[in-house]
């Protein structure tokens, strides 16, 4: 058992994938796709300033895009970047922060889901 941590509280399951690039076999493009790093089980937590998601929209390349932001709890895993998202119930939260809590037992995984993909 891990101190001051009520594991029944995480009950979200994710997967988190890593982006790969390969080259397009005619074009020679470069092309991200995405691949699984591996799956955990998280707790979403509330921002304590806002007790929830928080939303807002921003322009983007000439385009508005609405984001909402989240935080997920899990075990420490080796390896988690920011480069990386999160897959929940079939929707992408891209990983825009990463803190570490009690000493690696713990990662917060900020994040955001954008309208546009």
């Amino acid at each position: 058992m891990i101190r001051g941590t009520d594991i029944g509280k995480m009950d979200v399951f994710l997967t988190i994938q890593e982006p790969t690039e390969t080259r397009h076999a005619t074009t020679s493009e470069v092309v991200t796709a995405w691949s699984d790093f591996g799956t955990a089980w998280a707790e979403k937590i509330s921002d304590q300033k806002t007790f929830g998601p928080t939303s807002k929209e921003e322009f983007e390349a000439g385009q508005q895009i609405a984001k909402l932001r989240s935080n997920f709890k899990i075990r420490y895993q080796e390896g988690v970047t920011e480069k990386m998202r999160l897959v929940r119930s079939g929707e992408y939260h891209y990983i825009t922060g990463i803190e570490e809590i009690d000493r690696t037992k713990f990662l917060i995984l900020r994040t955001e889901q954008r309208d546009n993909g």
